[in-house]
């Protein structure tokens, strides 16, 4: 793609033509939602508010993105049709009081997953919000730890994500939306996990700075999960908030990356092409 600038947060659209990344309006000293093209050429700018905007996340049918902003002051979420000119509309979730993080939207429409929490309280949890009754949203970990990047895997019966619970950051999954059924997926620490579009993989990133995967079959009900292997190293911006993902994976395989470049401040959005050249030299 070659897209630069002051980029943090990227997620792939469903279908894999387009990118929504937060930039940096320097003029405002804000950060707006930009939605690119996958194949190249000029990206489209989708909010305009005198606010910080973060968390992209897509909905299922690509049509619309549901992310977090500042604009009200707490740190809360909205969405916005990414078709049109439209004003984003507050998505309203039953927990008041406390920042909220768009994490991931479930293929079935059914429901939306949060992270609670943040500095101010020095911890997060995950929320779950149905979308037919915002009423019902419920914590779905709620803990003295920090849990973040959730993850719902294309099935929908099952998610990954990150917690601190035994002094580093290391990726979990266990069974959604009622758990039941956790266990440890990372080795040596790790974070920032994403499911493959068929869901035979779960990606993450190691506290190396590895891209890993992990083979996951089903049997049954049960989720067997392979011991993670390292994919390809590669050379990410660092995160401007813990629940900031710097890579996405379109759905043929290849990997969107989000790099640092020369010029201070500045990344530039990269796919990374024949990545399984560098597996087969390890």
């Amino acid at each position: 793609m070659g897209a630069a600038g002051d980029i943090s947060d990227i997620a792939v659209s469903p279908d894999g033509r387009l990118l929504a990344a937060i930039v940096m309006d320097r003029a405002r000293a804000t950060r707006d939602l930009w939605v690119y093209p996958i194949a190249g050429g000029p990206g489209r700018r989708v909010t305009f508010e005198a606010a910080d905007e973060f968390a992209p996340v897509w909905s299922p049918d690509g049509a619309r993105l549901l992310f977090s902003s500042s604009r009200g002051g707490p740190v809360e979420l909205a969405v916005v049709d990414v078709n049109s000119a439209s004003t984003p509309k507050p998505f309203d979730a039953d927990t008041e009081g406390i920042g909220k993080f768009a994490a991931d939207w479930s293929r079935d429409n059914r429901a939306v997953l949060y992270i609670g929490g943040g500095k101010a309280i020095n911890r997060s949890d995950l929320f779950v919000a149905p979308l037919t009754d915002r009423g019902q949203t419920r914590a779905l970990l709620d803990s003295t730890f920090v849990e973040t990047h959730g993850r719902i895997a294309p099935a929908g019966d099952w998610m990954a994500y990150t917690s601190n619970e035994t002094d580093r950051l290391e990726v979990y999954v266990d069974r959604f939306p009622t758990l039941g059924e956790k266990r440890t997926v990372s080795a040596d620490g790790g974070g920032w996990p994403r499911w493959s579009r068929d869901g035979r993989e779960l990606f993450y990133l190691s506290a190396g700075g590895d891209v890993m995967a992990a083979q996951v079959r089903r049997a049954g009900s049960r989720l067997e999960i392979a011991s993670p292997r390292a994919l390809f190293r590669v050379n990410l911006r660092a995160p401007a908030r813990l629940d900031a993902y710097a890579y996405d994976v379109l759905p043929d395989g290849r990997f969107v990356v989000n790099r640092p470049i020369a010029e201070a401040g500045t990344s530039a959005i990269t796919i990374v092409l024949n990545w399984t050249t560098a597996l087969e030299r390890r």
